[in-house]
């Protein structure tokens, strides 16, 4: 997250122009251990799950804030 294609900071200023107000949903593109396909157990360290989830939302976050959009996640 941050670093593909897509220009988070002017993605939070479309979705604020276009007075969006709705909910979001974040979908982890890389390996999860299993998680990333609904199995029961992981076969990664639970932390490095959710340490790549959670370095992600604060990415999206950190974005949003500095956008000046005014969403928030």
């Amino acid at each position: 997250m941050g670093t593909g294609l897509v220009d988070l900071f002017r993605y939070a200023t479309v979705l604020r122009d276009i007075g969006f107000d709705g909910p979001m949903e974040l979908e982890a593109e890389y390996p999860l251990g299993g998680a990333d396909g609904g199995n029961e157990t992981i076969t990664l360290p639970r932390a490095q799950v959710i340490g790549s989830l959670k370095r992600d939302v604060l990415t999206i976050r950190a974005a949003f804030e500095q956008s000046g959009a005014g969403l928030t996640i």
